[in-house]
């Protein structure tokens, strides 16, 4: 479609037309159809976008305001767009709220964090593994972590098969109430 015919649908409302030109802008990629590098310009299509319920746009905007790209730094805003995005299964959302939450809200960051795993990001896997054994927001459960430690392992995480292949799974041991007792080396 053309860059007008794209234009005259996001003016419509149509927020996946709003999104591509904001992709356009945001790149500079189609120089060639007359759109140039702008990230301002980019940033106000997203918002267009991501009003109109489209959670890569949402993302994406959250991302602008993350890093100031197009728009002046906002961490709440980032985190608002994120959740939005995050609230319809967008990955990366997930994963940047994990990291946004974990200096602030460990149930958030916890949270965010096996949702991502779950849906198959390989850090996220270790982290959820990490966070399980050491009760990190998600409270001690040796029998989960070691689930998300062979996820890892199986989709190539050199971490979690360091830690499979070294013997640590049976450092575990369940002491009530204290959790995880045992020499886990890492």
């Amino acid at each position: 479609m053309s860059v007008d015919g794209l234009s005259a649908r996001a003016d419509r409302g149509d927020g996946r037309a709003a999104f591509i030109l904001g992709a356009y802008h945001g790149s500079g990629t189609q120089r060639l159809r007359g759109v140039h590098k702008d990230e301002r310009q980019a940033a106000a299509f997203y918002k267009i976008a991501s009003d109109e319920g489209d959670a890569e746009a949402q993302y994406t905007l959250g991302v602008c305001y993350h890093t100031g790209s197009g728009v002046l730094y906002d961490e709440s805003l980032a985190v608002a767009q994120y959740a939005m995005a995050a609230g319809q299964g967008h990955l990366e959302a997930q994963v940047s709220l994990s990291k946004a939450y974990n200096a602030t809200d460990q149930r958030l960051a916890a949270m965010y964090c096996r949702l991502a795993a779950e849906q198959g990001d390989v850090g996220m896997m270790f982290e959820a593994a990490e966070r399980y054994k050491t009760g990190k927001g998600l409270g001690i459960n040796p029998e989960k972590a070691m689930r998300f430690y062979q996820l890892a392992k199986d989709a190539g995480h050199a971490g979690a098969a360091a830690f499979l292949d070294k013997g640590h799974a049976t450092d575990f041991k369940l002491v009530p109430p204290w959790g995880i007792y045992g020499d886990v080396h890492m």
